[in-house]
């Protein structure tokens, strides 16, 4: 597995991330899950494999950077900034459980209590929405850059993400 970032650069964006996190254990899983349900779909499977297998000739879109169009200039979070975000969201959110032999157990002891549940759930929320913003910015630098990124096939259009959407007219 190529992992794109790593705890440091979590911390970069979220320094409450404890440097005493068993890195293998709760911070890895949480990258690798955030790259193939959050940034993978979003890239499509051809940019994100290629990204994956040829990283040095994506490290403009890594950091966060400067750039012009038209007669405004814009700045885009990076990869990395967008990927940290969707992965502490994920820490975030399984931080207070840890699977067992007995089931899914919740840490307590004298010294200090769990947040709760919704706490959790509310700075979960508030930390996608943070990355989901900064997915936007990625998504109008690529669509206004596409001649750079073969592999990218949105439309040139920064001022709005395509979606698709159900209308439900009637439930008879």
């Amino acid at each position: 597995m190529i992992y794109l970032i790593d705890d440091i650069d979590i911390r970069v964006v979220k320094p409450q991330l404890s440097i005493n996190i068993d890195v293998n254990k709760k911070v890895k899983p949480f990258i690798y899950e955030a790259q193939e349900f959050d940034l993978r779909p979003f890239l499509g499977d051809e940019f994100y494999i290629d990204i994956q297998q040829n990283i040095g000739n994506y490290t403009d879109l890594l950091n966060e950077f400067t750039y012009s169009h038209g007669q405004n200039t814009y700045v885009s979070p990076g990869l990395k900034n967008t990927l940290s975000l969707f992965a502490y969201a994920r820490i975030k959110s399984q931080m207070n459980e840890h699977d067992t032999a007995f089931g899914t157990m919740a840490k307590t002891n004298p010294y200090s209590q769990n947040a709760s549940e919704s706490s959790i759930a509310r700075q979960v929320r508030e930390i996608k929405s943070e990355a989901n913003q900064y997915l936007n910015r990625l998504e109008n630098y690529l669509n206004c850059k596409m001649e750079d990124y073969p592999l990218w096939k949105k439309k040139c259009n920064p001022n709005k993400r395509e979606r698709t959407t159900l209308k439900i007219r009637s439930t008879k």
